[in-house]
């Protein structure tokens, strides 16, 4: 593909992942919202803990292969059956053997009831190895609308789910089930319509692919690495402080990571075969980074800082009153959101340069380092754990965007210049709101909190059309397809101070 029709494609790509996103981020608040006051917190802490040992179980279905099928632009049928059966196999295997330690798993977390939510979780593990290779083909050509369609379908269905169930009675099932549906109809849905493009073929010849392996193999250990340091936090609560605890924790850490898990993947999806492509030229790709980082930064800092602003509105408001003890967490939260939220898709540009040994050296590193600081804080409390974890991701998060620029031949100059007006925005911003909101205290919490909503949106968006203008009118017609309207610009880093 020419360089101009991968920017095309890929602005496509932004613009139905940035759909399939905006709908998941909608049924999402929907069923928490909804759950949160038909369930306990103690069923979501059930749900959590079934979570965190099905997101491990199911880096064991990937075995890294699609990663290895973006980033090497594989296009062989043979290899790509071959790839599609092991995918299969591993999937079976790994359903198979969570089942199997349901009651181990339940020891670990001193929760015996949740010994009989695994072996239906364990179901997951089969039905998503029969979309896995699809979904990594059509992001290799970055074909994303189909794979959006699906999505949202499939969200929809695992709401309607987890709120009939809960309706009924069924505690902790509704969030167990409901993931189940969605998981269900997402990979079957994407399996079915890949067979147009893509027939799977009854060949295995795992000699044709021992690249994949090689490559696979790092970055399987890298994610299953990264899983566990990620999830350390939620496995230490809910083992010394209590479901109920691990609960709260989990409501305030899912808040503040809806950039990371909905916003960020929306650009993510799209960058890593486009990191794939560029590969062979790091300058461009450092032009494509820098790009967007800034583009994230303009969405998530003052999305953050908003939520910094008005949590002690928006939790009780939308979750109810009970749901108030997290408030201090997510505001703690927040800190490190803000990194995350900016630092972009430095992980997928490390992997596309095929980088991945040093991936999984620097996640298990670091991973020693959280697990001893967080083991150290949990005698402490909670509140001392969230403090620990955001101080060190904050670090090492840092750090790590340094490193990844330096890969590419550039240094921090460029990452620090991309968040300067988003930052400059997003305080005068929190400082309208604050107000805003000290002015109408006593008004009704729903007004107070749409009006401060507001005040933000229009002072965010007043000062950084102000200091920014031409990005911002250059994404917009990138993303509506009226590109080719303007004059093309070669450096896309912000300008100096």
């Amino acid at each position: 593909m020419s360089a101009a029709s991968i920017k095309a494609a890929a602005a496509k790509g932004v613009r139905w992942n940035g759909l399939a996103t905006g709908s998941r981020i909608f049924f999402l608040t929907v069923r928490t919202a909804i759950l949160a006051r038909l369930l306990g917190q103690r069923d979501f802490g059930l749900a959590s803990m079934v979570n965190v040992v099905l997101g491990y179980a199911q880096t064991y279905v990937d075995l890294g292969l699609s990663s290895s099928v973006i980033q090497k632009q594989e296009q062989d049928p043979d290899r790509l059956s071959t790839l599609f059966w092991m995918n299969m196999i591993a999937g079976l295997v790994s359903g198979i053997v969570l089942a199997a330690l349901q009651t181990p798993i339940a020891l670990l977390f001193k929760e015996p009831e949740l010994a009989i939510f695994i072996p239906a979780a364990a179901l997951q593990l089969p039905i998503a190895a029969l979309g896995q290779q699809s979904e990594a083909l059509f992001q290799r050509d970055l074909r994303f609308k189909l794979v959006a369609v699906v999505q949202i379908l499939s969200d929809a269905l695992s709401t309607l789910a987890s709120f009939l169930l809960a309706l009924r009675g069924h505690g902790a099932w509704s969030l167990v089930l409901g993931s189940l549906v969605g998981v269900t109809v997402y990979n079957l849905g994407l399996f079915l319509l890949a067979l147009r493009h893509w027939p799977v073929r009854f060949v295995f010849q795992p000699n044709t692919i021992k690249a994949h392996l090689r490559f696979g193999a790092y970055q399987l250990a890298n994610i299953n690495v990264g899983f566990l340091t990620g999830n350390m936090d939620s496995v230490l609560v809910g083992r010394l402080i209590g479901a109920e605890a691990l609960g709260v924790y989990s409501l305030a850490l899912r808040i503040t990571q809806t950039s990371r898990r909905y916003i960020n993947p929306v650009i993510a999806k799209v960058a890593f075969p486009v990191f794939a492509k560029q590969k062979g030229d790091a300058r461009k790709m450092a032009d494509t980074l820098l790009s967007l980082q800034r583009s994230l930064a303009h969405m998530n800092v003052p999305l953050i800082v908003g939520l910094f602003v008005v949590s002690p509105l928006l939790i009780p408001l939308v979750y109810g009153e009970n749901w108030s003890s997290a408030v201090p967490l997510l505001k703690v939260l927040c800190v490190v959101a803000l990194l995350q939220g900016v630092s972009g898709p430095t992980q997928f540009v490390r992997t596309a340069l095929g980088h991945v040994r040093f991936n999984f050296h620097w996640t298990w590193i670091t991973g020693v380092v959280y697990a001893l600081a967080m083991w150290a804080a949990a005698s402490q409390g909670l509140m001392a754990m969230v403090i620990a974890r955001t101080a060190l991701n904050f670090v090492v998060g840092l750090a790590l965007i340094i490193l990844t620029l330096r890969f590419l031949g550039t240094g921090p100059a460029g990452f620090f210049r991309t968040l300067r007006v988003p930052l400059l925005a997003s305080a005068v911003m929190a400082g309208a709101v604050y107000a805003t909101m000290a002015l109408t205290a006593s008004w009704p919490r729903l007004v107070q909190l749409l009006l401060a909503i507001v005040v933000g949106a229009v002072t965010y968006l007043g000062v950084s059309a102000r200091f920014d203008r031409e990005f911002l009118e250059r994404g917009v017609r990138l993303l509506l397809g009226l590109e080719s309207r303007a004059q093309p610009r070669k450096d896309v880093t912000p300008p100096s101070a």
